[in-house]
């Protein structure tokens, strides 16, 4: 499993499966990013967030690190749910050193949401909804999601993005939500193509840093920007924790993170794990 390509300033000096690293361009990062990621491409991995895990063990990734692949084959979603990744979307893992509490990480979520989404308005020309607390949705379909981990001292952001998506049948069947690509989405002007996804992987990169910035200086401003690019906040959920579930209205978010939904007897309650649906008009999504 040999990395198509990788640049920046670190990079290891073999896979984790033997194969040597291939000096091949990826995109400029330099002068970009506030702090230049060590970058790592790949024809296929498991995850993205798992061969960051394994770059970090390394030594590779000190600072800052984006990783990339063409697919995965062990994509995965929050609860371990798998991830369709085949070739034709942007597969990244952004690796950050929080300068910020640990006490905020769980904002980084929302932080990757708001970034996704600036990226995507930048290069796409597209307004995407995001849904609390990891999913990229357009018109109500999944066009992404995000998966945040901490490795301390690390945070690895995961986002996976339908760019111009050939599904299986029988993948499509399995998902639990209908999807949507940004070749559909754009009608065509976003090619998918590998340099259109570098790019946009670079604006991620770049946008991500500047949320992180603004994070420590004020996780308010994380939290109010979320809120407004939200599909979640007023719309009635329904929460699934485990073999409970209860309904609400999401009304909004508390300093670190968590939804705050109001109960039937207007009581607040903090939501910091578990499934949420929207319960809309139509149908759910």
């Amino acid at each position: 499993m040999k990395p198509a390509k990788s640049r920046g300033f670190f990079r290891s000096s073999e896979d984790s499966h033997g194969g040597g690293e291939s000096p091949l361009p990826f995109f400029e990062v330099k002068g970009a990013l506030s702090v230049q990621p060590a970058v790592f491409e790949y024809e296929e991995v498991d995850s993205t967030n798992a061969r960051a895990r394994v770059l970090l063990t390394q030594g590779c990734i000190p600072y800052r690190g984006l990783i990339r692949a063409k697919k995965q084959y062990q994509g995965r979603g929050r609860k371990g749910r798998r991830w369709c990744s085949p070739v034709g979307g942007l597969w990244m893992t952004y690796v950050l050193r929080p300068s910020v509490s640990h006490s905020r990480w769980g904002l980084y979520p929302l932080l990757a949401g708001v970034a996704v989404h600036q990226a995507i308005c930048e290069t796409c020309q597209i307004q995407i909804d995001l849904k609390w607390p990891n999913d990229l949705l357009w018109r109500r379909r999944k066009l992404g999601g995000i998966l945040c981990e901490g490795v301390y001292p690390h945070v690895l952001i995961g986002i996976g993005i339908n760019g111009r998506i050939h599904w299986a049948s029988e993948e499509h069947e399995q998902m639990r939500q209908e999807p949507i690509d940004l070749y559909t989405a754009t009608d065509g002007a976003f090619d998918a193509s590998d340099s259109r996804l570098g790019g946009l992987a670079l604006a991620i990169g770049k946008a991500i840093e500047e949320w992180d910035e603004m994070l420590t200086h004020s996780a308010a401003a994380v939290r109010k920007t979320w809120s407004r690019l939200s599909s979640t906040l007023g719309q009635t959920v329904i929460i699934q924790q485990g073999r409970a579930q209860w309904e609400g209205v999401a009304r909004a978010l508390d300093d670190e993170g968590a939804l705050l939904v109001e109960k039937s007897d207007g009581a607040m309650t903090p939501v910091r794990a578990g499934d949420v649906s929207l319960r809309l008009t139509e149908r759910e999504i």
